[in-house]
């Protein structure tokens, strides 16, 4: 995970406001400095980061938005709420797709060790079946079916990671081309109070 940019500019002696619009500014760089990694449907680590990205900026904006109007951060929050699920869904694919393929890898290397001991011993007689035996064939049985279980939900997995990477990007796209970038920069202008020690420097009439 990459790690949280710092925001340099805290002023405890400003106002909240202020250390808003500073604290605004540097999780927006750093939610668009990660966007690129949208470009790449195979890029987990980018997309995770970029989702984590999006939860701190989401998180911040909630934290200062009485700062704010409502109408300027209500469209934001939900955007970015839809997007982190999205990139949540993507990323919890890429976390469970891997264990799922080494479920499946283990299930795979008992039933060729099965089989290789089968063929390797003497066919005996045909005995009646007994409980003991069924039980046996049974649990061998079940374990095709668990091998079956397990590669149908690794794929699909794998379809729902795809559409989540595509209604991602979709709406990533969208947002950008209805200027999502200029409001969220709205949020870094609104407010135009200075520090305190600032105001007390200039000149007084």
């Amino acid at each position: 995970m990459a790690k949280m940019w710092k925001v340099e500019s805290v002023d405890c002696a400003a106002t909240f406001a202020w250390n808003a619009q500073h604290a605004m500014s540097v999780r927006i760089a750093e939610m668009y400095a990660h966007a690129p990694a949208l470009a790449d449907p195979h890029d987990a680590h980018g997309m995770h980061d970029l989702r984590i990205s999006v939860k701190r900026l989401r998180y911040s904006l909630e934290f200062f938005a009485p700062c704010y109007g409502q109408s300027l951060v209500s469209p934001i929050l939900d955007a970015l709420s839809e997007l982190q699920d999205y990139l949540g869904e993507l990323h919890d694919a890429d976390v469970l797709i891997p264990e799922f393929q080494r479920s499946l890898d283990v299930l795979s290397s008992s039933a060729r060790t099965f089989v290789q001991r089968r063929v390797a011993r003497a066919r005996p007689k045909r005995r009646p079946i007994t409980l003991d035996r069924f039980r046996r064939e049974l649990a061998r049985g079940s374990a095709v079916s668990d091998r079956a279980g397990v590669l149908g939900a690794i794929n699909r997995m794998r379809r729902q990671r795809h559409e989540n990477y595509r209604a991602a990007l979709a709406m990533w796209r969208r947002l950008e081309s209805e200027g999502f970038r200029g409001k969220l920069e709205m949020l870094t202008l609104a407010q135009n109070d200075g520090p305190p020690a600032a105001q007390a420097s200039s000149p007084v009439d």
